[in-house]
């Protein structure tokens, strides 16, 4: 039996500012067609900015509004890949946007991606750290979206921001620091 999949796009449901949400029709191998509504939207980056404080590795988190919740959300900085630009030059750019922190692209780390839903969204995520300690780093003014507010940063140590934060990607890129010192001890 064949694994392959038909899938035929039927028409877009709505367009909105970052997604689209499509209705297609899908077949599996030996099985009658069905409908899907499915979410696309470009990718993203969530970036682990690591800090070292008396000793502790420490990580900024940011407090922004986040709409689909309807309320402030801690989280790691994060933002959409634009079009044709690479995931790397992504996370560089929206570090300097949301925390003003210019550092060499190649100082940043792709530690994993993820599809942060892929039951109903095309959405995947690359997750990076990059290090103030092993990085030149010069502090420059941020520059946000029209619809984004960052109300607060703070570094706190990677065990504390892991209770704070609430999304997918930003868990995942904790947990990897997580993991990552647990190996080196």
């Amino acid at each position: 039996m064949s694994d392959k999949v038909a899938v035929k796009k039927l028409r877009q449901l709505m367009k909105g500012a970052v997604f689209t949400v499509d209705e297609e029709e899908i077949t599996l191998p030996g099985e009658k067609p069905f409908l899907r509504q499915v979410v696309n939207t470009t990718d993203s980056v969530t970036i682990a900015v690591v800090k070292e404080i008396d000793g502790v590795k420490n990580v900024l988190v940011e407090k922004e509004y986040r709409a689909p919740i309807k309320s402030y959300s801690w989280g790691l900085p994060a933002g959409r890949i634009d079009e044709g630009e690479e995931p790397k030059v992504a996370a560089k750019r929206e570090t300097q946007e949301e925390t003003g922190y210019k550092i060499d692209q190649e100082g940043f780390v792709e530690v994993e991606n993820a599809n942060l839903s892929n039951g109903i969204i095309s959405e995947k995520s690359y997750i990076f750290t990059v290090s103030l300690d092993d990085n030149e780093v010069e502090k420059v003014g941020t520059h946000f979206d029209g619809d984004e507010y960052i109300g607060d940063y703070q570094f706190v140590p990677v065990t504390k921001a892991l209770e704070m934060v609430d999304g997918a990607a930003s868990k995942i890129a904790l947990l990897y620091l997580l993991y990552q010192a647990a190996s080196q001890n």
